[in-house]
Parts: C-alpha cells; sequence; structure tokens
C-alpha cells in the first residue's frame, strides 16, 4: 500500500519569477515537497524564467500542455 505503488510520474513546471525570489524559492520548494510526500514517485522538474519560455509564455505552455504546471501571478493573466 501507500505510495511504493504508484507509477513514476514527471512534470515539468515553467515560473514566472526570477531566481532569487521568494515566490522562486517557493515554486522550487513545492516540486520538493511533491517528490518526498510522493517517495520520490512523482517528481516536477522547475524550470526557471527563461529555461523554458519568457514570464509572457509560462500561461501558454501550461495550456497548450508544453508544461503540466506553471509558478505565476493570477493577476497577470
Amino acid at each position: 500500500g501507500g505510495t511504493d505503488d504508484m507509477p513514476d510520474i514527471t512534470w515539468r513546471m515553467v515560473t514566472t519569477w526570477s531566481p532569487g525570489t521568494a515566490h522562486a524559492i517557493t515554486d522550487e520548494t513545492f516540486c520538493e515537497y511533491v517528490s518526498k510526500l510522493s517517495n520520490g514517485h512523482f517528481t516536477i522538474d522547475y524550470y526557471g524564467v527563461g529555461e523554458l519560455c519568457d514570464q509572457a509564455e509560462v500561461f501558454d505552455y501550461v495550456a497548450n500542455g508544453t508544461a503540466e504546471c506553471g509558478g505565476d501571478w493570477a493577476g497577470y493573466w
């Protein structure tokens, strides 16, 4: 039982936040917690702003499935 029966899943997370900012650190920490809580079966690869897309592209990358999740501020959209 438990998390050892989970399949291995990897998602990509893009962000609007600059490296080292409180919001970026929160997004990175979220990704770490997901992995820890799933016993490493569910990982989220974190990509800082500009690594996969620019800030203005985060919503589109998630909407079209290029990335499975994004860190942003709802007021941007």
